[in-house]
């Protein structure tokens, strides 16, 4: 009767060891290095052009919504980009907020989403003026960066309501801005839609450094 009854017991062992797993430690995916060495490195992920001495009210306004338990979501990045949960520090330069990544942690199954970060500043160029152009890190837009690979990067409209827009890389934009006030920043004919994206398939071909 022991050998039945061993069986049973490890069987038992066995499921439990599998739910503990699941429920605690199973991560969305494999780690992908080179993402994580990415966000290792500082790059700024998304800057904003302030009115004049209005930058410090934009940075605290950040720092308020971003966590530095849960970090934020790329959730319309390609892969492997909404598998990670994003680090951020928030700095001020001149007129410009700088969002810099910092650290990145994989995403357990069980665990909630961490907020989305163009969410948190689509919501924020909506409610405060101060704020009046902002760029983001190509990555962060899968759909954009999957037909058209040599993106540098993407600006919030002047509404904040109806998606993404191509831009130039950060340096060109951050230049274009401060040499032109904020009305008289022309939003480009070509735009693409934001909304709800639930990112499949293979590695887009646009840059993550």
């Amino acid at each position: 009767m022991e050998g039945p009854l061993l069986l049973i017991k490890a069987w038992l062992m066995s499921l439990a060891a599998i739910w503990v797993y699941r429920r605690f430690f199973e991560r969305v995916a494999a780690p992908t290095p080179e993402f994580e060495a990415f966000c290792r490195s500082g790059a700024v992920l998304a800057a904003i052009d302030c009115k004049a001495g209005r930058a410090s009210t934009v940075r605290d306004e950040l720092r308020q919504r971003l966590s530095a338990k849960t970090g934020v979501g790329a959730t319309l990045g390609g892969w492997p980009w909404p598998n990670y949960a994003l680090f951020l520090s928030v700095a001020v330069e001149q007129d410009f907020v700088l969002l810099s990544v910092v650290g990145c942690s994989l995403l357990k199954t069980r665990e909630p989403l961490p907020p989305s970060l163009i969410g948190i500043l689509t919501e924020l160029k909506a409610r405060l003026p101060e704020a009046a152009d902002i760029w983001i890190h190509p990555g962060l837009n899968y759909g954009g960066a999957r037909h058209d690979p040599e993106r540098s990067g993407w600006r919030l409209e002047e509404s904040a309501r109806s998606g993404l827009e191509p831009a130039p890389a950060l340096g060109a934009w951050r230049a274009r801005a401060a040499a032109l006030p904020a009305t008289a920043q022309q939003p480009p004919s070509k735009r693409q839609k934001v909304g709800r994206q639930y990112c499949v398939g293979s590695l887009p071909h646009a840059p993550i450094g």
